[in-house]
């Protein structure tokens, strides 16, 4: 006799969710109303398109805050996605580039462009990687100089809360090193605009140049007339002889010197007597 052959049974495939009722009940009702389930790619391609060529942001940082496939993000990025879902259609066109930097993934790549520039904003603030990098926790001159253009979510946003809180504030750097940020040429935090900072196709606004020798082109400003100005505005602030030499990083004798030859003697009185006008102001 022959050997009996015992015949398996196929394999069970595994249910799929359009095999259910409630998604074929969905579905009828849905072609009842004339509404469709897919549509083209056409507009969901270029909104990811425009958000990887304007800002840098990757795939898969896209699919996490849309909440969709990275693969779909991918073929839709590469023009050879053929249709999508309504449902996923609606998800990718309300992601927005502050979205992705908002998303909740701490381990998650984002640009490193904005948080570069922040870094850069408050050296010229005065403060140096060595102060900056105890309140991080991190090396700043890894970021500053890095090659990459991707950083985690966690190090943005701790630079971000940190470039909140010092924008305005003084750094403990001294004059020899300030002369040396100056040389690098970074923008202060005043050339750059809070919506436009992350964006890598924006550029700082660093207002007039200021010429300190030589005759100014015309659009250009005197540095003596800038420190005037600066001046000014800094003692209408309240600022003493002393703030106002730490404020504009000039030497008494360089401040002295410049304010004189620019026939404005008058803000010399004006500084070195404020503090007694303080005084007496709290006083009455």
């Amino acid at each position: 006799m022959g050997a009996v052959t015992t015949l398996e049974a196929p394999a069970r495939r595994a249910p799929r969710l359009s095999d259910t009722f409630q998604w074929q009940k969905q579905w009828r009702h849905d072609a009842a109303k004339g509404m469709k389930r897919t549509t083209g790619p056409e507009k969901a391609q270029a909104h990811v398109q425009a958000l990887v060529a304007t800002y840098g942001v990757s795939a898969r940082s896209i699919a996490e805050t849309a909440g969709v496939a990275p693969q779909l993000i991918c073929d839709l990025n590469k023009g050879v996605r053929a249709g999508l879902k309504v449902a996923s259609e609606r998800r990718i066109l309300a992601v927005r580039a502050q979205d992705i930097y908002n998303r909740p993934n701490a381990r998650g790549s984002v640009p490193a462009i904005g948080a570069r520039r922040r870094l850069q904003a408050l050296m010229v603030m005065g403060w140096r990687h060595k102060d900056l990098a105890p309140l991080l926790g991190f090396r700043t001159t890894n970021l500053n100089h890095q090659a990459g253009d991707w950083i985690t979510q966690q190090k943005h946003d701790a630079v971000m809360d940190l470039y909140d809180r010092l924008w305005n504030v003084k750094g403990p750097a001294g004059q020899q090193s300030l002369s040396r940020i100056a040389k690098a040429g970074y923008a202060p935090p005043l050339a750059w605009d809070d919506d436009t900072i992350d964006d890598p196709n924006a550029l700082p606004d660093l207002g007039a140049r200021v010429y300190s020798q030589g005759r100014a082109p015309e659009g250009a400003i005197r540095y003596s007339d800038a420190v005037v100005e600066d001046a000014e505005f800094l003692l209408e602030d309240g600022c003493t002889w002393p703030e106002l030499l730490a404020r504009l990083g000039l030497s008494a004798e360089a401040l002295d010197q410049l304010l004189y030859r620019a026939g404005r003697s008058d803000l010399i009185n004006r500084a070195k007597t404020m503090s007694e006008r303080l005084a007496f102001a709290r006083a009455s």
